[in-house]
């Protein structure tokens, strides 16, 4: 099926922002987007519906519409946020396996989304790549047994919603990530509890020290 004009002209608009065509502050003309992306106004107009909706740009009614200065620190704390949980969450699934209430079998849905990732960046498919990054921390955090983390975590990703995967596929360095996940199954599959929290913590602090600073 192929996107709509509003997703095409969605998708674009939010990629300028992303690598900083548009900055913060910067008005968002519909006259000059329709120019620039050969489009209706319409697509356009809901186009930036969507973005506001989203808390990406911004709107004083009757004047203007812009790109809000505050997305790159709201993003930078979602990731923060991601790293507490995350680092967490691998704790307590190492645990389990230690006090064997987990087997190692359990983690054969973790490793395949790791492998798969690694298979696509190697066959440069980079948005299914994203796609498969996504689901690994979700479904890390999910199988960790704390109810409260995973509402967290919900709400966060709700909070953000593709907005962190589509800056990180462009900038981070997909090869390292893919090593950390697996090094970091390596230690939950060991049991290994403060060093499955570091391989965590560490993965995420280094995707807001290349991605954003």
């Amino acid at each position: 099926m192929r996107p709509s004009n509003v997703m095409i002209a969605y998708e674009k608009i939010r990629d300028k922002i992303f690598r900083r065509e548009f900055l913060p502050g910067d008005h968002l003309v519909e006259l000059k987007l329709v120019e620039d992306l050969n489009m209706s106004r319409t697509p356009i107009r809901k186009a930036i519906d969507m973005l506001i909706d989203e808390g990406l740009v911004g709107r004083i009614p009757n004047k203007y519409t812009f790109v809000k200065s505050t997305v790159q620190n709201e993003i930078i704390m979602a990731h923060e946020l991601c790293e507490a949980l995350d680092g967490m969450a691998a704790y307590l699934l190492a645990e389990q396996i230690a006090k064997e209430t987990l087997a190692g079998n359990d983690l054969e849905v973790l490793r395949h989304l790791a492998n798969d990732m690694v298979r696509h960046l190697n066959n440069s498919n980079l948005k299914r790549w994203a796609e498969l990054d996504k689901l690994f921390h979700l479904t890390l955090v999910m199988m960790c047994g704390n109810e409260f983390i995973i509402q967290a975590n919900q709400k966060n990703y709700q909070r953000i919603n593709e907005l962190l995967w589509f800056k990180v596929v462009h900038d981070v360095d997909k090869e390292e990530s893919n090593r950390m996940h697996l090094d970091m199954l390596a230690s939950i599959a060991a049991g290994d509890m403060e060093k499955s929290r570091e391989i965590a913590q560490k993965h995420r602090r280094r995707i807001i020290e290349e991605v954003y600073k």
